[in-house]
């Protein structure tokens, strides 16, 4: 009598961080970078957003894949690091910018004094193939992100 065991392996994890693509002088229709997604799920990144002068009216606008609705638009911005983390679901800044579109859609819900955190704001998720994601804004911007794979292991 022969027995088989299936055992599921836990997902498994690339870990991956883009350079720091350099848009501070970005021009008006903006910039691409590209990702392709080669793992079995969709990609939640960690978006580091730094900003080194300040413009008047300075807005950063990050669009995945030419989907103006799950846009991501922050406002008002000063001097500052942000950090969006799409997989956590949080936004996290060193400065004082007033976000006015982001507390729009968080319902002025803060967290603490530089955190913001909300379940109804645009998150990134960029699904399985080849990706684009478009900034608008003069920033410089780095991506972690982690590619997880699906397996199986048998054992006979």
């Amino acid at each position: 009598m022969n027995v088989i065991e299936l055992f599921k392996k836990p997902i498994e994890s690339n870990t991956y961080q883009t350079i720091i693509y350099n848009f501070t002088n970005n021009s008006k229709l903006g910039s691409y970078i590209d990702i392709n997604n080669i793992g079995d799920f969709p990609i939640k990144p960690i978006i580091n957003i730094k900003i080194d002068i300040t413009f008047p009216d300075n807005e950063i606008i990050l669009t995945p894949n030419f989907q103006n609705e799950k846009s991501i638009i922050l406002d008002n911005l000063e001097k500052e690091t942000i950090i969006v983390n799409c997989e956590n679901k949080t936004i996290t800044t060193n400065g004082f910018g007033k976000f006015l579109e982001l507390r729009r859609k968080i319902k002025n819900r803060l967290i603490n004094k530089y955190d913001f955190i909300s379940r109804e704001f645009n998150w990134i998720e960029l699904p399985v193939g080849f990706n684009y994601l478009h900034v608008m804004g003069n920033c410089k911007i780095q991506l972690n992100y982690t590619m997880k794979y699906k397996g199986v292991n048998y054992v006979y």
